[in-house]
């Protein structure tokens, strides 16, 4: 937690403020926030914080990392106080309105600590609730919903406003007003389009939904991903362009660039490593080729050190999952075809995985080929899913020097894989 000089490190502070808000309190009960999201309530007297029974400390936080935020209605009674606080200790009062407040659900965790609460803290549901967003591809039109709720026993006048980013175009009005019934709620919806031949950069546009209930402190606000996406088309793979090609400086990553003597281990161009990849649907199955483009194939590991040689490292992410698959495809030196599962969802079994990939491989030349097919049952793949898409990325490991062991460099179609894992930076792909 601390660094070589004894500064210390962000998760220092964090650790701090944990202790402070919670050490010395009891586990009260679990916040039941819904599926991706957890809670936890502490009350009590603690160590440095917290006066008797009435007071708590809440924590919660979502592990989906594409589940909008959840502005979520506590019951906390008249008289309390409440404020936010955020792992670095920087806290803000929320406001109390007919005995309720809004905590905001966030991919990072947060505390909600409750002072002379008249009850105890109970979620009622969401104020605001996203459904997932499906992915918006160039010149395409997607609809984002959201279920608005009046808490309150009477009838109500809310509002919501969207701000949308340039890259998207709204196209119905930003602002909706209606009076709802008491403990009532309506979906509210907004289609949103990505002009055609927009290149986003990026892989997750953020549109923001406001809400507030008439003349009472009850307000949320959400930030929603959408996931900007790339069309695969369908047809044969020999019939039609690569979805992506590689070979550029810029999808390059160099390992050895920075010591002299290892300089010779460098790109050299597109005739040292380049690829091309294409994705499509077979029968009940997500085929994908890649033609790797490499003046020296070596790959003498196997298993979890395939990454180690010359080798395909990709991922996918299938929504409603927990996690990612990360799979390992290769071409032995002994010309045998090698899988590997680094990694999968919660519930899935990698050995199960990595058995039911279909993998055929060729060397032509200085041309490796990568036949593969991952069959929907294994991968809780549907034709529906790949309509609405996918989360994928991949690299392309390089070992060409016989008296290396380890990958000199690779290829990346973008970040997220090979170094810091994280799955937001892939592109989503809507196939044909």
């Amino acid at each position: 937690m601390v660094n070589w000089d004894f500064t210390p490190r962000p998760v220092w502070v964090a650790y701090n403020e944990m202790s402070r808000l919670l050490r010395g309190r009891k586990f009260s009960h679990e916040l039941k926030l819904g599926q991706g999201r957890w809670g936890f309530a502490f009350n009590g007297k603690g160590d440095f914080s917290g006066d008797d029974a009435n007071d708590y400390a809440l924590v919660a936080w979502t592990e989906d990392a594409i589940l909008a935020d959840a502005p979520t209605v506590l019951n906390i009674g008249n008289g309390a106080t409440a404020r936010v606080v955020d792992l670095m200790g920087n806290s803000s009062p929320l406001p109390v309105g007919a005995g309720r407040v809004v905590f905001n659900v966030r991919r990072e965790p947060h505390y909600l600590v409750i002072e002379n609460a008249k009850t105890k803290p109970m979620p009622q549901g969401a104020l605001l609730e996203v459904e997932r967003p499906a992915a918006v591809v160039p010149g395409g039109t997607q609809t984002l919903k959201v279920r608005l709720r009046n808490p309150l026993d009477t009838p109500q006048s809310v509002r919501l406003r969207w701000n949308v980013p340039a890259l998207l175009v709204a196209r119905s009005p930003l602002t909706v007003e209606k009076t709802l019934p008491p403990n009532g709620q309506t979906t509210a919806t907004l289609p949103i389009s990505l002009p055609a031949g927009t290149q986003s950069g990026t892989a997750l546009q953020q549109v923001t939904a406001t809400y507030s209930i008439g003349d009472t402190a009850l307000r949320a606000q959400a930030a929603i991903p959408v996931p900007v996406g790339v069309r695969i088309p369908a047809g044969d793979f020999a019939t039609r362009p690569a979805d992506f090609s590689l070979q550029s400086a810029a999808d390059v990553v160099n390992t050895n660039d920075i010591d002299p003597t290892t300089n010779h281990l460098t790109w050299k161009g597109s005739q040292d490593l380049s690829a091309r990849a294409w994705l499509g649907r077979g029968q009940s199955t997500l085929r994908l080729r890649f033609e790797v483009r490499d003046d020296a194939h070596r790959q003498p590991h196997a298993g979890r050190e395939l990454w180690q040689g010359d080798s395909i490292q990709m991922a996918l992410v299938v929504p409603g999952q927990d996690g990612p698959f990360e799979l390992g495809l290769a071409r032995g030196d002994n010309g045998r075809p090698l899988v590997h599962s680094w990694s999968t969802p919660r519930g899935y079994n990698g050995g199960a995985v990595f058995r039911a990939v279909a993998l055929q491989t060729q060397r032509k030349g200085d041309l490796t080929i990568y036949e593969v097919q991952l069959p929907y049952q294994a991968f809780g793949l549907s034709d529906a899913l790949l309509s609405t898409g996918v989360r994928f990325s991949f690299v392309v490991n390089d070992l060409d020097d016989a008296k290396q062991t380890a990958r000199e460099g690779y290829l990346k179609l973008s970040d997220g894989i090979a170094g810091q894992k994280d799955t937001l930076r892939f592109p989503t792909l809507v196939l044909d």
